[in-house]
């Protein structure tokens, strides 16, 4: 079921599922943070264009002929993905650059992450070795940060009632170390997610 709840609301609906020393608005906020964390659902993601957008800063390194995109960690936390016209681009670790008869870095992007530029810190990411400068017209799938704390009079971004609630559950279940009931609800959570994402 879908209805569009405030945090006040959300709080008071939901309060007597918390039997434990959870606090309730403690217990959402956490859910909404791990939804965010997971990047996998509307309103929670946001496809930018990356070489002409004011969160991304391009850098290039002429003697070591590499391109990186340094993006703005107080709008996003981390990318997805890549593309480039109709293809797709995976990310993938500095240490697989490190890995034995590999040439990923080539062909896939690296998430080098945190670097700090004149007291700045961003998220960087390696263009693939294979491309020529300038890039042009790439998209970035970025995970959008999750608003903490909320306000009383916040829209609460998930949807689902079924799987708020699976959620709140499943962090109340956690804190009484009770990780096989924690992680049956995360599933539940994952699903019903997942259904309201078709709808």
């Amino acid at each position: 079921m879908s209805q569009i709840l405030t945090f006040a609301e959300a709080q008071q609906r939901f309060s007597n599922l918390v039997t434990t020393e959870v606090n309730i608005g403690d217990a959402i906020q956490e859910v909404i943070d791990r939804a965010y964390e997971m990047g996998r659902w509307r309103g929670m993601m946001e496809e930018i264009e990356c070489t002409n957008n004011q969160y991304v800063t391009i850098r290039e390194d002429t003697e070591k002929r590499e391109v990186y995109f340094d993006f703005d960690p107080a709008q996003f936390d981390g990318a997805i993905g890549f593309r480039q016209g109709g293809r797709g681009y995976g990310i993938k670790t500095l240490v697989s650059l490190y890995q034995e008869d590999t040439s990923v870095g080539d062909l896939s992007f690296i998430d080098i992450g945190d670097v700090t530029i004149e007291d700045v810190t961003y998220r960087r990411y390696r263009v693939p070795r294979s491309w020529s400068s300038p890039v042009v017209e790439l998209y970035a799938l970025m995970k959008k940060v999750s608003k903490s704390p909320l306000a009383d009079t916040d829209i609460i971004p998930i949807k689902s009632i079924g799987a708020l609630k699976s959620g709140i559950l499943a962090v109340a279940y956690e804190n009484v170390n009770d990780m096989e009931r924690a992680d049956a609800h995360w599933q539940k959570f994952m699903q019903l997610m997942e259904r309201a994402q078709k709808q």
